[in-house]
């Protein structure tokens, strides 16, 4: 907007205004009542810049500005010179993408210094977009969004429940993916990592964290609490899955390869055919796209192929499956759920969305536990079949009470036959 003199204008609810000042020093106000989207950029001059309403948008531009913002959600850029950047109260952000080269700064005692950031004061400031060079962002108690942008980055996240990113990949709009390498601490608190493209190293710390280490040779260590290892954004041109084992620590192929993990609870794999093992504890592991193999070790654990083709075996304790073929897992393949070694103790598992008929989904016995079931064929699984309430119940014990067994939620025992079925001479999954 140019008004040319701007001695007595006033502006009455203006959505998406931007007011460009003069080379002086001028006095911009986003006046309360306007809508946020209100952008004021100070030019030239020490400016006095004041958002006031529910939050805006303040470039404080070339000249040692002072920035003030609301109780809404603030967003600074200062420019050259000595600023001051005040955010109130709401989720506000400083932006240092334009600096010419790193900037060190810390939320938690609101220090900065480098490049266009020397002199710089700020307070009440949440999140954070670093430079294209290297920087040294470090969060404060509270939830912060810090993202390095590029350049090879140290970010640690501090206290709060963290959203931390090295390569400008959580910015708001699409940008190019740089290759640099990034540590990322999360600190305590529930934190999520992203690496993004270069060779990062990604520490979770204390709480549940969610860790991407994206393309490059990762280290991924999910620190304490229940983590998860994700694969699902997916930056590589190759069409290969992951190997992903969170018992024995190894990882492999698609986004994996070269990876490095450890103190991984759950597992969240990519677009492609992926090979997914948990570990001992109580696991979730969600298959994503591609036809997966999914294994949940131990404990009991909740194991999703959703969509493809999946294979999934519940392994010991009593698990929750789900193929994906219904619901917000709308798969469109046929699932394979697998019981190989037949356990003694008293295991109940649960598939909770089993497609009966030809082109359903199969229930598919190892030789070792064909043996110790004594289901050997269809006439034996419907002899251990009992209709419930709630579905079909598949009784493993062999006359020992039903204490090992699966339920089938929401079938009809009537409609089940050989095709839901597969009775294999060795392992299925080999």
């Amino acid at each position: 907007f140019d008004g040319g003199d701007a001695d007595g204008d006033v502006f009455l609810s203006v959505r998406g205004l931007t007011v460009h000042g003069s080379s002086y020093d001028d006095h911009l106000v986003g006046a309360s009542g306007l809508y946020n989207d209100v952008y004021l950029h100070g030019g030239g001059g020490d400016d006095l810049l004041e958002a006031r309403g529910d939050g805006g948008a303040l470039y404080g531009d070339a000249g040692n500005d002072t920035m003030l913002g609301t109780s809404g959600n603030d967003y600074f850029n200062g420019g050259p010179g000595r600023d001051v950047m005040v955010g109130g109260d709401g989720q506000d952000r400083i932006d240092y993408r334009d600096a010419s080269s790193g900037v060190y700064l810390n939320l938690a005692t609101s220090q900065v210094s480098g490049a266009e950031a020397d002199g710089d004061v700020f307070s009440s400031i949440e999140d954070v977009y670093g430079s294209s060079f290297e920087d040294v962002l470090i969060g404060s108690d509270t939830n912060n969004d810090i993202d390095g942008y590029a350049g090879d980055d140290l970010i640690i996240g501090g206290d709060g429940n963290d959203q931390l990113a090295g390569d400008g990949y959580y910015g708001p709009a699409p940008v190019s993916v740089t290759i640099s390498d990034d540590t990322i601490l999360g600190g305590a608190g529930k934190d999520v990592l992203n690496g993004g493209a270069g060779n990062d190293i990604l520490l979770g710390g204390a709480d549940d964290d969610w860790i991407e280490g994206g393309v490059g040779a990762d280290v991924l260590d999910g620190g304490d609490g229940e983590n998860w290892l994700v694969y699902q954004k997916t930056l590589s041109t190759g069409s290969e899955g992951v190997y992903a084992n969170i018992e024995t620590d190894v990882v492999y192929g698609g986004d994996a390869q070269g990876d490095v993990i450890s103190n991984f609870t759950h597992i969240i794999g990519s677009a492609e055919d992926d090979f997914l093992i948990g570990n001992q504890d109580r696991n979730e592991i969600y298959g994503g796209f591609g036809d997966d193999v999914i294994s949940g070790g131990g404990g009991h654990d909740f194991l999703i192929g959703a969509y493809g083709a999946d294979t999934i075996e519940g392994g010991d304790g009593n698990d929750y499956l789900l193929g994906g073929t219904e619901g917000r897992y709308d798969g469109g393949g046929a699932n394979t759920f697998v019981w190989n070694e037949y356990e003694d103790g008293p295991e109940r598992d649960r598939i909770g969305d089993f497609q009966v008929g030809r082109y359903g989904d199969r229930i598919a016995l190892g030789s070792e536990f064909q043996d110790k079931s004594g289901i050997h064929d269809i006439s034996d699984v419907l002899a251990h079949a009992q209709q419930t309430d709630e579905g079909v119940y598949l009784d493993f014990s062999n006359g020992r009470g039903h204490t090992y067994g699966v339920a089938l939620d929401g079938v009809e025992k009537s409609d089940l036959d050989s095709s839901n079925f597969y009775f294999a001479d060795d392992d299925v999954l080999g």
